[in-house]
């Protein structure tokens, strides 16, 4: 098999198999819970310093706004112009207007004003929650997941080795696409969308993590597949 793909140009041979999860959304709130454990330990060494306690819950807000909308809408193609430009014009906006109204110190007085005051208990609940519904997902991965290998495509389903079986071959095709740029910067997740000769309906494999490696393992698997049944139906000439 190495020396099948040498000669084909794929250089040294993958591994023969290669194991395709999904995991949810939520997953790419890790932001949040390394800032909220940052916070914990910041405001339980520093309880006094007031100003350092404002800004760490007003940080924590900020950065769990940004983690709620990255998962709540997908941000692709012109949409990130789009966002970026309405930033911009927010900035531009203010910066116009605080020549005509004192807007900075009015904010510098709503930011004074609200106290985002908690304690380290408080800070560490989300991180306890995060890594508790991580960890359900990491085990329910454990048992609904699809394996490709060989020539076969198999989804493993329920803690009993139950699955179903699907012919891999010349008619399988993998189409990738990096659908939110964010959950991509955060975790390299992007959608799988495999079409089988077998099935009527693609299957839509959504936040698959290191997508691109997971792409290249599975593209090394069909053309390895496809150089043994060129091999494999190559005549053989018998010679006296």
């Amino acid at each position: 098999m190495a020396s099948a793909l040498k000669k084909h140009g794929f250089g040294k041979a993958h591994q023969d198999r290669v194991i395709i999860r999904s995991w949810p959304t939520f997953i790419v709130a890790y932001p949040l819970a390394a800032v909220c454990v940052v916070a914990a330990t910041l405001v339980a060494v520093f309880p006094d310093v007031a100003w350092l306690c404002r800004a760490i819950g007003w940080a924590t807000v900020v950065v769990a706004t940004v983690i709620a909308l990255i998962g709540t809408f997908d941000v692709r193609g012109w949409s990130i112009l789009t966002v970026l430009f309405a930033a911009v014009s927010a900035v531009v906006s203010l910066w116009l207007l605080s020549l005509y109204i004192p807007v900075w110190p009015m904010m510098l007085a709503i930011y004074e004003g609200l106290e985002f005051h908690a304690t380290p208990a408080l800070y560490c609940v989300f991180p306890c929650v995060y890594i508790l519904i991580v960890g359900c997902a990491w085990i329910a991965n454990r048992f609904d997941c699809w394996e490709l290998k060989n020539n076969e495509l198999l989804h493993h389903r329920g803690p009993f080795s139950d699955y179903e079986r699907y012919p891999a071959g010349p008619g399988m095709s993998v189409r990738k696409s990096i659908d939110d740029p964010f959950e991509w910067i955060l975790l390299g997740s992007g959608r799988l969308v495999i079409t089988l000769q077998s099935r009527d309906e693609p299957i839509v494999l959504d936040n698959v993590f290191g997508v691109n490696a997971i792409e290249e393992q599975i593209n090394h698997i069909l053309a390895a597949l496809e150089v043994r049944l060129d091999d494999d139906r190559r005549p053989i000439f018998a010679t006296n």
